[in-house]
């Protein structure tokens, strides 16, 4: 999908988990909070947000994954204080892992959020964290602050929000009906309300009866970064996730002491299994985000929990042959370079000529480009022994042969994927590309 593929302008990481904003003694209040008159906004543009969501089409709506969100979600909440207050659980398309909260109840998470969690215990953690920022009505909090600061304009810019949404450009007429406090409640809020929605998060999984135990993993998942950009991010250097890991065994460890309830659960075996099919797309929407090494784990993950699922396999090799002349997992000076924020923000996917034009010049990419595409086919193979009718198989497997110069064999491939599929939205594109392969073949270019 389009949509997604601005996203490599900026850095993977944009969770609220994990990017907290300045230094703060601010605390939350966790009894009814009367909103000022010019308060009053945030609630109207909280809605305007939900519309937008909407109107883009980014609402994730398969019900199994949904309802579940919104079970747990709603069997942790508490009660509302305030009339403005109403809990609504929902998922956003969106490959990016993040979750956040606004003023009036709205939470929201990502489909790439959902891709990484393990189980429902870890998912309850998540929820509690964002139900203690409305409920501590952090989002009121942290404006009121920002207002004592004398902020001149409680309007956040449109390069703002295209900046906390990496380029996503749905958002980006949301500029004019998103103020400040929203504005925080997508990117962070102070570290000491960070740390305090983690700790009286630990409660709410208690009262809802989950494992706490898992509360500490849910943030190890989130310290993994294969593009090696969070450190673009102004607070990224701060050594948060360790020490909010560090923090929650410690607390774990003292409910340990005290003796874990019997009755604590994790979920059921299955949480893994109905996540999968959104993990799969999630794999492909990184890809088309310029997010390889990323996609690359994700679907290394998903063929690890089941070897003979074809479509993981293709999701694993769609992921390879989107390295090109990276390596799979990123080494230490190209995680320095990388995390240069001005090369960052030049950071934009190569096009076909381009790729083939610094294959011809630097032989070490070369090598890696051919490492890669022939990993990819490896994969796009086993896909095909396991399902012979995935077309999609085809269709990589024809467009990896062809950057390798196999052109009859690529030619072949992608005969198949059309006569296999032949309603493809691609369709044309593909055939397009097949007279290209012709053309080469009759010029002996093979």
């Amino acid at each position: 999908m389009a949509r997604y593929e601005r996203f490599a302008r900026c850095g993977l990481v944009l969770i609220l988990l994990a990017a907290p904003g300045p230094p703060s003694a601010a605390e939350g209040v966790y009894a009814p909070v009367e909103l000022k008159k010019r308060e009053q906004a945030l609630l109207e543009m909280s809605d305007e947000f939900a519309k937008q969501v909407v109107r883009r089409g980014l609402r994730y709506d398969e019900p199994e994954i949904v309802d579940m969100v919104r079970e747990i979600g709603d069997r942790l909440a508490p009660e509302p204080e305030d009339a403005y207050v109403d809990y609504r659980f929902q998922v956003i398309r969106h490959p990016l892992p993040n979750a956040f909260a606004l003023p009036d109840g709205q939470i929201y998470l990502h489909t790439g959020m959902l891709a990484l969690l393990e189980n429902e215990a870890q998912l309850s953690m998540l929820l509690a964290h964002e139900i203690n920022h409305v409920a501590g009505h952090h989002s009121v909090v942290g404006f009121r602050s920002t207002r004592k600061k004398a902020i001149a304009s409680i309007v956040v810019s449109a390069a703002a929000v295209a900046a906390a949404y990496g380029g996503h450009t749905e958002y980006l007429d949301l500029a004019n009906v998103i103020n400040q406090a929203v504005y925080m409640a997508m990117i962070g809020y102070s570290r000491d309300l960070e740390e305090e929605a983690d700790r009286r998060a630990i409660d709410r999984v208690l009262d809802g009866e989950y494992d706490v135990r898992q509360a500490p993993s849910l943030f190890e998942l989130m310290q993994e970064d294969h593009e090696g950009e969070r450190l673009i991010f102004k607070w990224g250097t701060h050594p948060t996730l360790p020490a909010r890991v560090a923090y929650l065994k410690e607390m774990v460890a003292r409910i340990e002491s005290e003796g874990i309830p019997e009755k604590l659960r994790t979920g059921d075996e299955g949480f893994r299994s109905r996540m999968r099919p959104l993990a799969l797309e999630t794999v492909h929407e990184l890809v088309r985000a310029d997010y390889p090494r990323t996609a690359a784990h994700l679907a290394r993950r998903l063929v690890s929990e089941d070897e003979a699922d074809a479509r993981a396999h293709h999701a694993l090799a769609e992921a390879l042959r989107a390295l090109d002349a990276r390596t799979e997992t990123i080494g230490p000076e190209e995680r320095a370079r990388v995390g240069n924020r001005k090369r960052a923000k030049r950071r934009v996917k190569l096009t076909r000529e381009q790729r083939e034009q610094r294959r011809l010049k630097d032989p070490a990419a070369a090598a890696l480009i051919e490492q890669n595409l022939n990993a990819a086919i490896r994969e796009y193979d086993r896909a095909l022994e396991l399902d012979e009718g995935l077309a999609e198989a085809c269709r990589g497997r024809g467009y990896a042969l062809d950057e390798l110069g196999r052109y009859e064999e690529a030619g072949q491939e992608l005969a198949r994927y059309v006569r296999m599929h032949p309603e493809a939205s691609d369709r044309k594109v593909v055939i397009e590309r097949l007279r290209g392969i012709s053309a080469a073949i009759r010029n002996g270019a093979d």
